[in-house]
């Protein structure tokens, strides 16, 4: 929320005084009077109207605000990017509404330790008989207002509608507006005003603040926001300030919700525009009285933070590499705290996400200095986490259901706290499962067989992580077996032989073990005989057995007797219409060998990305997936290799560092692609029993 405390009548003031000389120190403000029907005309900053003590109007809007007893020498604030608004009245009373003119961006000038902004009033189009409030905000996106100053236009300048005071235009149409915003601008609490607070902008450079006390002594709090974290083009204001507890507990008030062990002290941390979200984590570190925690459990406090959105959560562990483990600073300071101490006090202006209360310390107990890592920000402060049991998570999944059925669906419930709930598979080659909404998991049915689910109820500050009991669903195969053809018409005798001319799927040969796996495991398998022409009446009406094919596999590549092509154009064709078929997957293996004359590409291996070569022999290495899961040992056998690195290919084997097997899909095909038929020829084995399972569910 938005503290209007910093009222400024800056831009206002700036037009009643332009007509007077830059040095011209103008005459003490008088009585407050009204414009006819509007509200009354003032000058709000430090020096005027109980306004904001952190900001000032400069020469020659107002007198030299340098004798005003909240004026400080040290602690102006130049990391800000403030902005100039002006309104007409009664309507823009608040500074807010449709504008008469603005925002314009203040330029800060450091070596005058102002801001300052020639304001062109003729662009503006002002109206002689209209009063005017001209705004100073600290940012444009939802910044705090500081301060304002009422104007009213009069020929060749602007007066001041409190003093009466007239100031001609340097130009006949500009009105040069300063001020000056010391540290603590956008924090000030008129309900509080003791305590502490500062304000920076960052954008996509990044940048780290301090807060101190008053002393300079002990560092309260500091943030660091890393290059990166904001976007490019985007500029975020930060306010880190100190704040009351604002819960109750048992013995005394709180920064944290709960009946976690916490340490005292508080802070607001916020951000213009507000409830930012940081592209990346941010460093949040913060100073606690730790003596009200029992002295065993004092090295067990993390900073912690709460909303009403996300719940009170524990940030993970970083070292308060600026405050220091004891508050008094790291290698930053060293000796040099002489020189810390004025720079801590505008230091402390970086890091402030729209709603983040930190506990820190105000007093002299047990000064502890915490450090964390968040994306976004709310009420934080020092606590241990605790250790509660959730209530009992309860799982509900169907009793039954078919391979592939649609709209299965596991629902948590139960458990306590704050903390997401996610799900398990426990039989991941008969089921999958993921999170569907936020109570809900969508179950994806592989083959026949039991599957094993559980919901978990993630841990929060409170309470431990919590899993359900065991949900069990009977999955059975469908009425409608899956089809594979087996294409080994190009096979090079690494399916057919020793068979010639003839071919026999019941006879042996080198394809039989893994056809009958397959056909044991409930698959229809039919094997195109070497020679054959690859068209679509065969994918789609079926060779040895009538109706379309799931499941290709391609086995082998060795070119047509006479043909000098491993496939026409006719027939890679007629396989991107297949792969083009919603529910078709493919097998492909490219043994791929230059030094075998003819060895022309292979086309197939081609159109899916697919560059293999070379002739390799050894134990394949396997890499953790669903489909190699159960699987100790795959031999590979003068099998090529995948010498390219397309997009959108997972690898899931490798021989001496070599990519020899993987998937990726095509259409909406899915494809598994190896450099040798021999290593899933050696059946049965996990890898052939997940391979065609995966293929046989479709992406």
């Amino acid at each position: 929320m938005l503290r209007l405390i910093r009222h400024s009548l800056l831009g206002l003031c700036t037009l009643g005084i332009l007509s007077c000389s830059s040095d011209q120190i103008p005459s003490a403000p008088t009585a407050a009077t009204s414009v006819p029907g509007g509200p009354n005309n003032i000058i709000s900053d430090g020096s005027h109207s109980a306004g904001n003590p952190n900001f000032f109007f400069l020469p020659p809007l107002v007198g030299n605000p340098t004798s005003s007893p909240n004026y400080d020498a040290d602690k102006f604030n130049g990391r800000l990017h403030p902005v100039m608004v002006v309104y007409s009245l009664p309507d823009g009373e608040a500074c807010t509404g449709t504008p008469q003119d603005g925002p314009k961006a203040v330029a800060v000038v450091l070596e005058e330790e102002m801001y300052k902004v020639n304001w062109d009033t003729r662009a503006a189009n002002l109206d002689a008989n209209t009063t005017y409030r001209l705004c100073v905000m600290s940012s444009a996106d939802g910044g705090t207002l500081l301060g304002f100053v009422d104007l009213l236009p009069i020929s060749g300048g602007v007066k001041n509608a409190r003093t009466g005071e007239v100031f001609a235009f340097n130009d006949g149409r500009t009105v040069p507006v300063k001020f000056r915003i010391e540290d603590g601008a956008l924090s000030y609490d008129p309900a509080n005003p003791a305590l502490l607070g500062t304000e920076f902008t960052v954008d996509n450079t990044g940048g780290s603040i301090t807060l101190a006390d008053d002393a300079g002594a002990t560092l309260l709090a500091a943030v660091s926001v890393p290059a990166g974290a904001v976007p490019a083009g985007e500029e975020v204001t930060i306010v880190l300030t100190q704040e009351d507890p604002q819960y109750t507990g048992s013995e005394r008030p709180m920064c944290l919700p709960g009946g976690l062990t916490q340490s005292d002290e508080c802070y607001q941390i916020r951000t213009e525009p507000a409830l930012y979200q940081f592209g990346m984590p941010v460093h949040v570190e913060i100073c606690v009285d730790a003596s009200p925690v029992p002295e065993a459990l004092q090295s067990e406090l993390l900073v912690h933070k709460y909303n009403t959105t996300e719940g009170l959560q524990a940030l993970p562990w970083a070292e308060p590499t600026i405050i220091g483990s004891d508050c008094t600073g790291s290698s930053l300071l060293g000796a040099a705290s002489a020189v810390f101490e004025p720079f801590a006090r505008w230091v402390g202006n970086l890091l402030a996400p729209p709603e983040l209360s930190a506990s820190v310390l105000a007093g002299t107990r047990v000064p502890k200095g915490l450090g964390g890592t968040a994306g976004s920000f709310s009420d934080f402060g020092g606590a241990v986490p605790s250790s509660a049991p959730q209530a009992p998570v309860g799982l509900t999944v169907p009793a039954s259901a078919t391979v592939g059925q649609a709209g299965l669906v596991a629902a948590a419930s139960g458990g306590s706290g704050t903390g997401a709930f996610s799900f398990t598979s426990l039989t991941p080659s008969i089921c999958s499962v993921d999170s569907a909404s936020v109570t809900t998991g969508s179950i994806t049915t592989l083959a026949a067989g039991t599957c094993s689910l559980t919901a978990t109820k993630a841990a929060d500050a409170i309470y431990m992580a919590a899993t359900s009991d065991t949900g069990s669903v009977t999955v059975t195969a469908t009425g409608q077996p899956t089809r594979i053809l087996i294409d080994a018409s190009r096979d090079g005798g690494g399916w057919w032989f020793p068979q010639t001319g003839s071919f026999n799927r019941s006879a042996p040969h080198q394809g039989k073990a893994l056809a009958d796996t397959l056909r044991a495991l409930g698959y229809v398998v039919d094997e195109l005989p070497r020679g054959m022409i690859i068209h679509d009446a065969l994918f789609f009406n079926g060779y040895q057995s009538p109706g379309a094919y799931q499941i290709v596999v391609r086995a082998g590549s060795t070119p047509a007797p006479g043909s000098g092509t491993l496939y026409t154009t006719d027939e890679i064709q007629a396989y991107q219409r297949f792969l083009y078929t919603p529910g078709s997957s493919l097998l492909v293996e490219t043994d791929y060998k230059p030094s075998w004359p003819p060895a022309p590409p292979d086309p197939l291996a081609l159109i899916l990305g697919l560059h293999f070569d070379g002739d390799l022999t050894g134990f394949v290495s396997l890499i953790a997936d669903p489909i190699t899961s159960g699987t100790d040992s795959v031999y590979y056998s003068a099998g090529s290799v995948l010498t390219n690195d397309p997009e959108g290919v997972t690898v899931l084997g490798t021989v001496s560092d070599y990519p020899v097997m993987g998937i990726l899909t095509y259409g909406p095909s899915r494809v598994f692609f190896i450099g040798d038929i021999n290593a899933l020829q050696d059946v049965p084995q996990p890898l052939v029993t997940n391979v065609f399972q995966w293929l046989a569910t479709g992406p």
